[in-house]
Parts: C-alpha cells; structure tokens; sequence
C-alpha cells in the first residue's frame, strides 16, 4: 500500500497531518509520538556510518568534478602545492558553528535511505527552510512521488532575495571585513616581531589566547588552557621556545589594545626564553595589497563553478541548494578573503623565523592549519605536528575525510604526525580511514588538572 509521509518540525504541525500518513518527527521525538511515526535523527543514529560516509564521499566529489578541463582542487591553486579548495567551508564541514544546515543534509539522506524500500506515494512538509524544501522537491520529481511544501508566508522569496543579495553584496563585505580587521587589530602589528626575528629557539607552538587569566598575565606568566603544563616545564628547563598566537577577544583580552600590553610584559618577562608574537603582528600594506591580488584571483578562477557543482548528487539527492551560501562565502565573501589573509600572514611569520625544528599546532582541521602548513613547508622547516588537543567526536564532521582524499595526486595536505589523546580518539580516526602512520597517541595536556582530583 502507497506510503504518505508527512514532515513536522515542531510538534503544533501535527493539527496539519493527514491522520492515516507516516509522520516524520524532523528535529527529534514532539512528546508522545503517534503510532506508525519515527524520529528521524533517531534514524540517522542508527545509520550514521552509512550517511556521513554518504555526506564524506559527497564533499569529495565536488573537489574533483571537471570544470574547464580540471578539477575543483586543481582550478583553485593558489600554488602548484597548494589549493584553496582546502579551506573552503565545504571541506571544513563546521556543522556544528559555521555550516549547521549540514545536519539538515545529514537528516535528509537519512529520510531518502528510510524511504528507498518503501512505496511513498506523496510527501508533506511544512516548516520555513526553502533550500531544504528544494533539494527535497528536486528528489521528489526524480522519484515520481508527489510534494507538497506548506512553507510559511514568504520564506520562498525572501530565501531567493537572502541568496541574490548575499550574491551581489559578498565581494563588498569581504573587502568592508579586511579593512575593519585591520583596524580593530592594528595595536597588535609589530608585537613581538623583533625577538621572533632573533630566536635562538628552534620549536614552535601555534595556538589562540583565550582562556588566559589576568592574574597571571599581569604576572607575566603565560599559562594557556590549551597547553597545560608545558609552557612552564619548558621554562623550567631552560628550553626556548617560539609562540605564535591567534587573538580571540575574551574576557581577560577583550580588545587587541589589552592583548598587545599583557604579551609585550610576556616577553620582557621571560628573557627570550619564551618568544610570543600574534599572527596579526604581521600585518602589513603589502601583505594587505597581497591578500587583496590573491583574492581577486581566486574570485575568476571561480566563475562557473557553482553551475557544475550543483549536478552532483549525493545517491539519488542533490544537497547544493543547502551548501551554495557556503560557496558563495567560501569563493566571493569573507571566509575566502579571511583564508587568504591567513596564508599571507603566516607566510610573512614563516619566512623572517630562524628555520624550526619544529611546528605543534592546536588541530581541529580548520582553514587557517591548512595555510599554516603552506607557509611551514615552503620555507623548508622541518616537522610539523597537528596536536588534536580535545576529543574526537563522531559527528563534528572536520576530522573526517572521504577514503579518497588520503591518496593520489589531489590528497589533503595533512601534517607530518597527528597526535591524539588516547586509544578512543585513535580508533575512532582509523575507523573513518586516517592514515594509521600520521597518527600518534600523547596525553591531552588541557585535562591533566584532573590529577589533582585523584
């Protein structure tokens, strides 16, 4: 007998349900669920290897389809060892901060892989997510079944109108955003860079500045959640060693001005034992006038790419109505210029530092690691090393890749090791096809003061 699934977002939609159809609760159980119902992330949670696998080898596919002659990967290098693509956010994947309309997508091949064995004659939804409705529509008339969207008033056009406007307006914003970068940060440029310059130390250490605590700032003692211990072992050994940092306003450094005062005391504390400088140190007109050249360039090799890339399906689903604002961001707007901007700077660090030994960065496979890496190898450094300094969770979507993307010619540039902490991560990162030979356990430095609760 032909199936009739009706999609409810909250639980006042159920007064629109036809009583005799299959109700699919979208964002979980709405209180006491009707007999012939499910929860659709219940369901995915039963299938989560099969659709993340599904979504992985998605995100794949759009980095090597054909596009004048090459691949996605291939068209956006900005160098022969290096493409853009990396640092799009299709391939970061934040579902969780950045891109969170991928769990829909996620949901959505859930929905698909529940419906393939069944007879559906006819889909319901209601709800206020056009790309949603449209990737589900498109689906629908492949399939021969019948859709039927009760989106509210208007959540169509203004959907279109957000997405033109977000079109035309992104160049403009991203260039606005460089500029006010600049400016909110400009009592950081020049910090640090003299001693970075004379650094006798050969290791470094690449992480943000929040969770400092002023009191040891005003101490001149730098004492980071995110290292533990390690800062203070390696001054206690006499060990130099070269911070590098990205701002991240808080609490204890609301503004940059407070940033650039507490790491000038650190280092005339530390006598060139420890050496810390910002990424945004290395701020410049000419790294400005870089970032704004490269940018443009990237802009027209990507002309024409969002008509080919909405062709991949996903199985029998195409998700690009859900992920095309991301493109748009990731090609014209200010994540593709902030991506830039980052591998210029880090370019300008990389290139005026005594040559390390050593690089250790906080890894959650984010834009700015993969620029990090870059401007490390291209200036002949020697070992770099992801540290993966919380745990490894199934679906926070950046650790993991399609199988593909860890060999042939257009492989992920991933760093020389991969410390982790601890069997559970390792596994879970083997599981999903990591290299075994880049990965290495440690102990988590940020959750060493739970010895003190033995």
């Amino acid at each position: 007998m032909p199936l009739e699934a009706n999609i409810v977002f909250e639980s006042s939609d159920l007064v629109k349900t036809n009583p005799t159809s299959t109700i699919v609760f979208w964002n979980g159980n709405c209180g006491e669920m009707p007999t012939g119902s499910f929860s659709l992330p219940e369901y995915c949670e039963s299938h989560a290897n099969l659709l993340r696998d599904s979504y992985l080898r998605w995100i794949y596919d759009l980095g090597v389809v054909s596009s004048l002659g090459c691949n996605m990967i291939e068209k956006l290098k900005l160098y022969p060892d290096f493409s853009l693509w990396w640092q799009s956010l299709l391939n970061e994947k934040c579902n969780f901060e950045k891109s969170p309309q991928i769990d829909d997508a996620i949901k959505l091949l859930g929905l698909i892989n529940w419906a393939k064995n069944k007879e559906l004659k006819s889909i319901s939804l209601a709800g206020k997510y056009p790309a949603l409705s449209e990737c589900l529509r498109g689906w629908c008339e492949e399939n021969n079944i019948v859709y039927d969207a009760k989106l509210y008033a208007g959540s169509i056009i203004c959907g279109k109108i957000k997405y033109w406007t977000k079109l035309f307006t992104s160049p403009f914003k991203a260039i606005f955003w460089l500029i006010i970068s600049y400016y909110k940060r400009r009592a950081l440029i020049g910090v640090g860079i003299k001693k970075w310059h004379e650094t006798v130390a050969r290791k470094m250490f690449v992480g943000y500045t929040d969770g400092l605590l002023k009191k040891d700032l005003d101490a001149g003692l730098y004492n980071s959640p995110y290292w533990g211990s390690l800062p203070k072992v390696l001054k206690d050994n006499k060990t130099p060693s070269n911070w590098l940092h990205i701002y991240v306003p808080d609490q204890s450094l609301p503004a940059a001005s407070d940033a650039a005062k507490a790491f000038k005391k650190l280092n005339e504390s530390n006598q060139g034992l420890q050496n810390h400088v910002f990424l945004d140190s290395f701020r410049s007109f000419k790294v400005f006038f870089k970032t704004i050249r490269a940018w443009f360039c990237h802009m027209i090799n990507c002309l024409g790419s969002s008509s080919k890339m909405s062709n991949i399906s996903c199985g029998s689903l195409k998700l690009w109505p859900l992920m095309r604002k991301d493109w748009v961001d990731s090609t014209i707007g200010a994540s593709a210029i902030s991506s830039i901007s980052s591998l210029k700077l880090f370019q300008s660090a990389m290139v005026g530092i005594p040559k390390q030994e050593q690089v250790i960065y906080l890894c959650e496979f984010i834009n700015w690691e993969y620029s990090l890496g870059q401007a490390f190898r291209s200036n002949n450094h020697g070992q770099l090393i992801g540290y993966a300094h919380s745990t490894i969770r199934f679906w926070d979507l950046r650790y993991f890749f399609d199988r593909n993307c860890f060999a042939g010619s257009e492989k992920i540039p991933l760093p020389d090791k991969l410390a982790i902490g601890g069997e559970a991560a390792k596994k879970e990162l083997l599981d999903a096809f990591f290299p075994a030979q880049v990965l290495t356990e440690v102990e988590a430095l940020r959750y060493l003061y739970l010895n003190e609760f033995k």
